[in-house]
């Protein structure tokens, strides 16, 4: 008796799937060196957050990396060439 060949696992991300999730923890760690730029070593001074980069263009950067490009990354199959 004859057993089938078994089938060959393959790797489900490819070297494109790591370039951009590499992509997207670069943009994940731009979007928390923004958000510290609002930080201030003053305890008194309460225009901390006034920052407009701290405010709004971080957390904006950070929902582009973790909601976007991340999610493209694992998610991307790999182009397969049909014969």
């Amino acid at each position: 008796m004859a057993y089938p060949e078994p089938k060959q696992w393959k790797y489900p991300f490819s070297t494109q799937n790591f370039i951009y999730l590499g992509i997207g923890v670069a943009v994940i760690a731009v979007g928390f060196f923004l958000m510290a730029t609002g930080i201030s070593s003053d305890p008194s001074d309460h225009t901390t957050w006034m920052n407009p980069i701290a405010v709004d263009v971080a957390p904006l950067v950070l929902v582009i990396g973790f909601c976007i490009i991340i999610p493209y990354a694992i998610m991307k199959k790999q182009e397969t060439e049909e014969k």
